[in-house]
């Protein structure tokens, strides 16, 4: 999956709406938000945007559609304004919050986080560090403001945000530029997926995975528990941007997989691609490896699906909305997904 990267203009839909109960912390007032927000999944946003740096791009693309995805056009404006006045749409680290850093910049702000500077009661802190669901934090409240459409957008803005600019103003004065951006956001789109290839095990009900696969002796703690956590998932359909624990898309599931035993990852593929360590040769492969390719939309140089290699020559994805996640052999996966752009060890 794409940092979750996702983008609007082009946004085309994979399948029905998706409902996603979302339980996020209280308001300024303390009391609890639960808000079920009807989901359209859309695809990436690809390629630059005029005046924004690659990093910013690809976060535009995330706020874009997850938030056009939820709560519309204005939705997405808004939450664009946000992420520019909070963050310079960057997702920022904090020097105070340990393990934040994932170069991007680093902020001092209490214990905020992310785009949209969330603080803890927000959610975890890989959540708020997760473009995607830091972004669906946000338009849940905003969606929860009573009669926001009807407001000017940087006082709906300043309802959610409770910054210390009490007429909103922070977000006003980048109101003109968020618009801009979801102007210029274009340049195609990306799915993240992989369809065709062969499941590993045809057998129903296996999801591709053999019935005398054990995990192999060479895993260490932590890439075992990585896998058993991947693997209790096959049930589980794909959705582009999601990151569970309904639903997945690639780069989702290696994320939140790898978040079992702490280790933060991006929730973008191309990002994912300089995680960790390169892996000179397939030969090298251990257990919890993320395994990448250009996949339906990418390159092999910007590959655009990612899977996890489970040992045995076998690589877990969440790979389409037809075939959701599957285990696939190693061969068949690099076959179908258009050649190797890379490996990387994780752990």
């Amino acid at each position: 999956m794409k940092p979750a990267v996702i983008g609007g203009i082009a946004a085309a839909l994979i399948g029905a709406l998706v409902l996603f109960l979302v339980v996020i912390g209280g308001s300024a007032s303390g009391g609890l938000v639960t808000s079920a927000l009807a989901v359209t999944p859309t695809c990436a946003g690809r390629g630059p945007i005029s005046g924004l740096n690659p990093t910013q791009a690809a976060n535009a693309h995330t706020v874009i559609a997850v938030a056009e995805g939820v709560g519309g056009r204005q939705a997405a404006v808004i939450a664009v304004s946000v992420a520019l006045a909070e963050s310079d749409l960057r997702d920022l680290g904090n020097t105070s919050v340990p393990g934040s850093d994932i170069g991007q910049g680093m902020g001092s702000d209490h214990d905020s986080v992310g785009l949209f500077q969330q603080r803890a009661s927000w959610g975890s802190v890989s959540d708020r560090l997760d473009p995607t669901t830091a972004t669906r934090l946000f338009v849940s409240r905003l969606l929860a403001v009573a009669g926001w459409r009807q407001m000017p957008p940087w006082l709906a803005a300043q309802a959610v945000q409770d910054s210390a600019h009490t007429d909103g103003s922070n977000y006003e004065a980048t109101l003109a530029l968020a618009r801009q951006i979801l102007a210029g956001a274009g340049g195609g789109t990306s799915c993240d997926t992989l369809t065709g290839g062969a499941a590993a095990n045809t057998r129903p009900g296996s999801h591709g995975l053999p019935d005398d696969y054990i995990i192999p002796a060479t895993a260490n703690a932590a890439e075992t528990a990585v896998i058993t956590f991947a693997i209790a998932q096959l049930d589980k359909p794909y959705v582009f941007g999601a990151a569970g624990p309904r639903a997945y898309d690639c780069s989702g599931l290696t994320m939140t997989a790898w978040a079992q035993v702490g280790v933060g990852l991006p929730h973008y593929t191309v990002a994912q691609a300089r995680a960790g360590t390169p892996v000179a040769s397939p030969a090298r492969m251990s257990p919890g490896d993320l395994i990448l390719v250009p996949g339906d939309d990418g390159t092999v140089a910007a590959p655009g699906h990612v899977g996890l290699y489970l040992g045995d020559g076998l690589v877990i994805n969440a790979a389409d909305p037809a075939d959701g996640i599957r285990v696939q052999t190693y061969t068949n996966f690099v076959q179908v997904g258009h050649g190797l752009s890379g490996i990387r060890h994780i752990g």
